[in-house]
């Protein structure tokens, strides 16, 4: 069976070096930052697949610093995250771009999940502090929202999201945490006696 026009995409964007594939990602923040995504996708199955050297988590924590969109954010915090501990210099750049996420719909919901757990794979005192102010918040950002667009209920949302931050404030709090390598697929329901919907991380 053929790829996809994307996972095609993706497998040429894996296969540049990774000073190649920050280049194409910051050349599109510049000139096409719509399309940026693609590029910081790439850069995340690039680290999930080993194929960033840590030293050069710095330019990761670059190309994070100039994400045009929330997207991009969460790609490059996924590809932080596959370096664990090695790369939790980058939780204060990391937290500067998700601490003003507003939750508005499930794209977001998500995204922020997403940031929320990278921080618990880059771990250390900055990742805690940032889930402990998370946790203290009232209302919680991921029901605050009046209008919320999105299928996920108010009742799921705020449920998943203390037992979300209660466990990877623990992992970020360990003294390590391993590596996030890997996709992983959950079902979430859309209602409270809804059908499941499939999130890919």
């Amino acid at each position: 069976m053929a790829d996809d026009p994307l996972t095609k995409r993706l497998k040429q964007l894996v296969a540049l070096s990774t000073d190649e594939l920050c280049t194409l990602y910051l050349d599109l923040v510049d000139s096409a930052p719509g399309q940026a995504q693609v590029a910081a996708l790439g850069l995340r199955e690039k680290a999930r697949a080993g194929g960033i050297d840590s030293e050069q988590v710095s330019l990761l924590e670059a190309c994070l610093l100039c994400a045009p969109d929330l997207s991009c954010v969460v790609h490059l915090a996924k590809a932080l995250a596959a370096f664990g501990r090695e790369a939790q210099g980058t939780v204060p750049a990391l937290v500067d771009r998700m601490r003003p996420i507003q939750v508005m719909d499930d794209t977001t919901y998500w995204i922020f999940d997403g940031c929320i757990w990278s921080l618990g794979y880059l771990g250390g005192d900055d990742a805690v502090a940032m889930l402990d102010e998370l946790l203290a918040e009232k209302p919680a950002r991921v029901t605050a929202q009046v209008g919320y667009q999105g299928r996920l209920s108010k009742a799921h949302r705020e449920k998943h999201w203390v037992r979300t931050l209660n466990e990877v404030r623990a992992r970020a709090a360990a003294p390590d945490a391993g590596v996030w390598r890997e996709k992983k697929t959950k079902l979430q329901p859309l209602s409270e006696d809804g059908p499941p919907e499939t999130v890919n991380w």
